[in-house]
């Protein structure tokens, strides 16, 4: 299984995820480098809905200077990047997946592109495309709201 530069040490590592919380499509420069692409289409997940991930076997660090709630983590072994775990206040921690790790999942549409000011080519979709590093904070803590209130109204 190649998966476009990520990991492929643990391929089964995925398969006990659930259904994503929502899906997004981030072309912020740290993505850009961590991932080694023009983007990273990513889903976001509770972390306590992640049991079976290993994050023992990834070495998780800040890649942004200052106070950053997102620790990415690559492989301890293959040195790939693998997911991103994110502290949003202090109840609330969830891990963004790249797509590309879920193709047992039936994925849901990604929300947006996200800081898309910072985008390295152009895209050719449907999707809302959302510029800045504010406005695209704000439409992340819009999805991560919207999801919690489905689950508690479901």
């Amino acid at each position: 299984m190649n998966l476009k530069g990520l990991c492929d040490c643990n391929p089964n590592e995925f398969d006990s995820l659930p259904k994503p919380l929502f899906r997004l499509v981030c072309h912020c420069k740290t993505c850009q480098l961590f991932f080694g692409s023009s983007c990273n289409d990513e889903c976001t997940f509770l972390l306590k809905d992640c049991a079976g991930l290993n994050f023992d076997g990834a070495e998780f660090k800040s890649y942004q200077k200052g106070f950053s709630p997102i620790k990415r983590g690559k492989c301890i072994q293959c040195g790939k990047p693998k997911y991103c775990k994110i502290k949003v206040g202090p109840f609330a921690e969830f891990v963004s997946v790249p797509s590309d790790y879920l193709r047992h999942i039936d994925l849901p549409q990604p929300f947006a592109h996200i800081y898309y000011n910072s985008r390295t080519a152009e895209v050719d979709d449907r999707l809302r495309r959302i510029g800045g590093h504010f406005m695209s904070q704000i439409a992340i803590q819009w999805a991560i709201l919207v999801s919690l209130l489905k689950r508690v109204g479901a």
